[in-house]
Order: C-alpha cells, then sequence, then structure tokens
C-alpha cells in the first residue's frame, strides 16, 4: 500500500474528535477535522504557514481545504503530481526555491532544516504525499464559502499606488497651502493628484477642483456632499482613468530622485546593455512588491524583452515608466 505510515495516520484522525466545538474556526484549524489526506497535509503544515499565507492574506494558500487545493495541490507551479523532486512546493520547503523566494519560511532556516519540535510533519512525508497524487482535473464547482474577489475602490487604489511607488501628498502633489486663514485649502502642484473632494483641507482653484473631482468619479471615489455612493464598477472611465495615472504617477516616481522603493537593485538610468541581470533583479522585485507573487524566471524574462527593452529605444527612464504600468495594471494588483 503506497504511503502506509501517511495514510494510517490520516485515517486516525478524519473523524472530528467528540469533544471538538462546532465551529468553522475549529474544523479549519484542528488536524482531528482533516477533510482529505491533502488537507491533513495542509493543517500539519499550517502553524509555520498560516502567518502569512492564512484568511485575509494576499496569498491564502492555507485558508481552507478548498484553497489549499486549488491554489497549492492543483497548481502545477508548486506540485508537479507524482514527481516531488520537480514540485516547487517541496523545494520551497527544503530551501531550493527556483522563483523570488528560495525558502519557505522565508526568515530564518527554511522548513526541513527546523528542529522536529518545530515541524507538523515531516518533508518526507510531504514528498511521500505527493509521490502519491495522482493527475487530475482541476474542481470547476464553484465554492459556496470562498472568499470573493473585487477591484480596489478608489481611495484604495490611490493609497496603495502612492506607498507602492514611493510617493507622498505633501512632497510630491501638494505646491502650497492657502495663506489665506478663513479658507483651508491646497494648491496642487499639477493635475496629476487623486483626491476626494470631500476631503479637508479642500483645493484651492477651480479648474484644479473640477479636473481632480472627475478623475475621482471616474474611479468610482464617493462624493458625499453630491449623494455619489463609492461604485466598484469596472467601466470603461474607470480602465481610462487607471491607465492615465498609471503611466503619469509612475513618471513621476521614475523621475523621483532616490526613489528605493522602485529601485532596489538597478539604477533608472542604467540600460540593458550594460545592466540587463540587475533590471531583471529588479524587475523580480517589483514583481512580488505589485503583485505579492513571486515570478518565476520566465515570467521576469518575458516583462523585461516584451516592456523593458520594447520600450527602452526612448530611453531606459521610459522602459522603467513603461514596466511600472504594466504593473499598476495588473488584476492583481487592481484586486483585493
Amino acid at each position: 500500500m503506497r504511503n502506509t505510515p501517511l495514510i494510517v495516520a490520516f485515517l486516525a484522525l478524519t473523524a472530528c474528535g467528540a469533544d471538538a466545538e462546532n465551529t468553522t474556526e475549529t474544523q479549519s484549524q484542528s488536524v482531528e477535522c482533516a477533510k482529505t489526506e491533502s488537507d491533513f497535509i495542509r493543517l500539519k503544515l499550517a502553524p509555520n504557514c498560516v502567518g502569512c499565507h492564512g484568511e485575509g492574506t494576499s496569498a491564502p494558500y492555507f485558508a481552507s481545504a478548498e484553497s489549499f487545493e486549488g491554489l497549492i495541490v492543483q497548481n502545477p507551479r508548486f506540485v508537479v503530481p507524482g514527481d516531488p523532486d520537480n514540485s516547487e512546493f517541496v523545494r520551497l520547503l527544503e530551501g531550493n526555491g527556483t522563483g523570488a523566494f528560495t525558502q519557505m519560511p522565508t526568515a530564518g532556516e527554511p522548513y526541513a532544516q527546523l528542529p522536529a519540535d518545530q515541524q507538523g510533519i515531516s518533508v518526507q512525508e510531504v514528498r511521500q504525499w505527493i509521490t502519491g497524487l495522482s493527475v487530475g482535473s482541476r474542481d470547476t464547482t464553484p465554492w459556496r464559502d470562498a472568499p470573493t474577489t473585487r477591484r480596489l475602490g478608489a481611495d484604495e487604489f490611490r493609497d496603495s499606488l502612492m506607498a507602492l511607488l514611493g510617493l507622498t501628498y505633501e512632497d510630491d502633489f501638494f505646491q502650497s497651502y492657502s495663506s489665506n486663514f478663513e479658507s483651508q485649502t491646497v494648491v496642487l502642484r499639477g493635475p496629476l493628484a487623486l483626491r476626494a473632494t470631500d476631503d479637508a483641507p479642500g483645493l484651492h482653484y477651480v479648474d484644479q477642483r473640477s479636473s481632480v473631482s472627475r478623475r475621482w468619479a471616474a474611479l468610482g471615489g464617493a462624493d458625499w456632499l453630491n449623494r455619489k455612493p463609492r461604485s466598484y464598477d469596472i467601466s470603461p472611465s474607470f480602465l481610462q482613468t487607471v491607465t492615465q495615472v498609471s503611466q503619469a504617477w509612475c513618471e513621476l516616481a521614475v523621475n523621483k530622485a532616490d526613489n528605493t522603493a522602485l529601485f532596489r537593485d538597478v539604477s533608472p538610468a542604467q540600460g540593458s546593455d550594460v545592466a540587463a541581470a540587475e533590471i531583471k533583479t529588479n524587475i523580480a522585485y517589483l514583481h512580488l512588491r505589485f503583485l505579492a507573487m513571486p515570478a518565476t524566471p520566465a515570467e521576469v524574462d518575458a516583462i523585461f524583452d516584451d516592456v523593458f527593452v520594447a520600450h527602452e529605444s526612448a530611453g531606459p527612464k521610459t522602459a522603467w515608466v513603461a514596466v511600472c504600468s504594466y504593473f499598476v495594471r495588473h488584476p492583481l494588483a487592481l484586486s483585493l
């Protein structure tokens, strides 16, 4: 019988204990309530993984039996049924990952080198589990309790984009505060800001208020003074505005001096003729920063060739604006 020790352990724990509380939280966290052999693996690994990959995180691989099955077990990027040596899931546990992350957990020793009392299950048992997996088709049946995805609201898009690009209102968008103490307003440096019409202090110039309010409305921002609630629709005006903002803000960020939020591994003035390796490393960094997902070498090469190099004839900084805009407009960056 394949995987005899593992299956025996799993079968011994498939029924919830008589004293277990009958709650979703208890059943999702207790190995006594494992739904399948794969769920047993999830629950055994969970104590070391849920901190970064539990419910409410950007990559909730361990949030539930269904998420683990759909995002890990049935994802050939992580698991190759019957072949643990070529499964990235095993490589990460052993500290031999091939993506942006080379190990899990990311800090300290990889899982395989942790003391035995800190491992819920051995990597050898994980290997046995993958060896016994058969190739199957992805279950397309909707999950009643699956977490939903929506695009970012205007305020979420603005705040997250400013943080990702290393921009701030005071440094990059405000020109001055009004000298009229009876009118607590600000003067913007240009037409690029995203600002709710309800924000205080308000905008000083009529033309700025008009352009900024139109852009805010196009992104679905709330305007409570005019009785307009926020919207999460993916409309043509939303997509057009995201395109405009991504290009304008990325140009601002690329040209900002010493902007380590965007450039950790290379100078924005260096071209592919002298710094191709550094540019690819920085692209991998931005992929993880913007999308919360490590990029494969093939994905990095594709972005380098199809985006950076394709726009480099206008200069390295223009190429970086294109790369930055690519990430800003990516569906993973626009949703939660």
